[in-house]
């Protein structure tokens, strides 16, 4: 309703003035429920992007997170694009890198001794196709590997024995030792083997 509405209803029926300052109020009231509503929405959402703020906050700490700058092992740096350069402390020597000149150089040896011997025989020519099953062996080429032996689980039993006293029938039994607590449990060696290897 306009103003000069308002001002004509009231010259000309002045009865009306309560009616509509009746009306007034309600709507300022509503007005007013309408503004806490708002209110209290706007404290919601802004609680809502303070936590989604934080939240982003430690995403991206998490992210910035690798085997240089924290605890992670190496193969945890899945998100970085670039593995970071390692700077040497090293100062240059000039010289160019590997085994310099006159310098005896080192490599692993073959064993005159090895533990096992495998031979592979050719059974036939190659170029005509002569069988050579029973061709006399000229000379060897020898290769080397060098391995380590196949590790085998090793259960230990341990028993204690059970005896009744003849004197009073008591049941004695054996006592097992501290670190023997369960029926089936890890060795104290491979326990620790397990523990670093899952740590790694």
């Amino acid at each position: 309703m306009k103003r000069e509405d308002i001002l004509y209803l009231c010259h000309s029926n002045p009865e009306a003035i309560a009616d509509l300052i009746e009306n007034l109020v309600n709507h300022i009231e509503n007005l007013n429920d309408r503004i806490k509503s708002l209110v209290d929405r706007i404290a919601i959402l802004e609680t809502e992007l303070n936590d989604a703020k934080e939240e982003i906050r430690n995403l991206k700490a998490q992210l910035n997170q690798n085997s240089q700058n924290s605890s992670k092992p190496p193969s945890s740096d899945v998100f970085c694009n670039e593995k970071p350069k390692v700077k040497s402390h090293r100062t240059s020597s000039g010289k160019k890198p590997g085994g310099q000149k006159g310098h005896s150089g080192k490599t692993l040896e073959m064993t005159s001794n090895p533990d096992y011997i495998i031979i592979y025989s050719p059974h036939c020519c190659e170029n005509c196709g002569y069988n050579l099953e029973d061709t006399e062996v000229k000379d060897y080429e020898r290769r080397q590997e060098v391995e380590v032996p196949p590790s085998r689980a090793i259960f230990t039993e341990h028993r204690r024995e059970v005896k009744k006293c003849p004197h009073c029938e008591e049941v004695n039994r054996g006592v097992f030792p501290d670190h023997i607590k369960y029926p089936i449990q890890y060795g104290p060696r491979l326990l620790a083997s397990i523990l670093y290897l899952r740590n790694y």
